[in-house]
């Protein structure tokens, strides 16, 4: 059995054996293990992609969100079969682990389509009838406001509020 010792981009240590690979983010939380069944059978291409999964799994980064809607469902289908097969041979110890790896294996699929991460929509317009009602009550509290401070004595001029006031 052959071991080999590398460091990876993100300065993490990854052991490499043809049976399983282990990745630990660091030697306090050693008991968070990732192990990969037959890492040494992968091609090159694959040992690229579950290193991948490994390091956004691992990473300390929030997990992206793509939408998938309007990419080419024959592009997905086959980046798809591909990551599945390599999710299959991926062991975790928990659900926490499991659910870090489905949305790193999300990460990875729009990274080899190339979607980019969507960003926050802005918040969309109240409908036109909700619109007139709000300008309908600011307007109507308004000549209130007017009409209580006439009321009070407060108005010396009459006639700049006349304009202003609406008939109802």
């Amino acid at each position: 059995m052959r071991n080999e010792n590398e460091e990876t981009a993100s300065g993490r240590n990854v052991q490499y054996r043809e049976d399983t690979h282990t990745t630990e983010q660091s030697e306090d939380r050693a008991e968070e293990c990732i192990r990969v069944e037959g890492y040494g059978e992968l091609s090159k291409d694959e040992k690229e992609i579950v290193d991948r999964i490994i390091e956004i799994m691992k990473g300390e980064e929030d997990y992206k969100v793509f939408t998938f809607k309007k990419v080419d469902r024959c592009k997905i289908n086959e980046i798809t079969a591909k990551v599945n097969k390599l999710v299959a041979r991926i062991r975790t110890d928990n659900i926490t682990d499991t659910n870090k790896l489905l949305k790193a294996v999300r990460s990875v699929v729009a990274e080899k389509i190339g979607l980019k991460e969507v960003i926050e929509q802005t918040k969309q317009k109240e409908p036109w009838w909700k619109r007139r009602l709000d300008m309908d009550i600011k307007r109507l509290r308004k000549d209130i406001n007017i009409l209580e401070r006439k009321k009070r004595g407060e108005i010396r001029k009459e006639g700049k509020y006349k304009r202003g006031m609406t008939r109802g």
